[in-house]
């Protein structure tokens, strides 16, 4: 009896020593993910086929994938910390889309992402300074005045 007891006793010192050893059930897990499905357009057009679409929190990619067949499927979560409440901006080929979603933990929307490039802004050329001249015609004394940029001052 004493022998049976023992092995008993030992029993739970092991069974305890394991659960100390062990990981904790209760241990952080990772925040499931936002999914964002839908369609992405450039200029009124379906994006072309791997065009990627990424997800931006913060100024910072978080997720991409590429389009196929005009729509895209992005699985955004944070690898650390938290996007809860915070806004998720969209690009399609690195041109923002007009669209944005608030991050929820595990949602799931449906987003039709549409994108406009910005023309480029025009770069005023170098130009020389013209001057002002005079001409008179063996007719009419008439002075023409050609203007160009403005020069330095003349005499008067």
């Amino acid at each position: 009896m004493r022998e049976f007891l023992r092995q008993k006793y030992l029993l739970a010192a092991l069974f305890v020593v394991i659960l100390t050893l062990s990981p904790s059930v209760a241990s952080a897990q990772p925040a499931l993910p936002h999914v964002f499905i839908g369609s992405a357009t450039v200029n009124g057009n379906p994006a072309a086929d791997g065009t990627v679409v990424a997800a931006l929190v913060d100024g910072q990619q978080v997720a991409a994938a590429p389009v196929s067949g005009g729509s895209y499927h992005v699985v955004a979560g944070p690898k650390t910390g938290s996007f809860i409440g915070k806004t998720v901006t969209f690009t399609i080929g690195g041109i923002p889309a007009k669209q944005t979603a608030l991050y929820v933990v595990g949602g799931a929307t449906e987003l039709d992402l549409t994108a406009t490039p910005t023309q480029p802004t025009p770069v005023p050329q170098a130009t020389t300074a013209a001057t002002a001249t005079t001409a008179t015609t063996a007719t009419t004394a008439t002075p023409v005045l050609v203007v160009g940029e403005k020069g330095d001052a003349g005499p008067s």
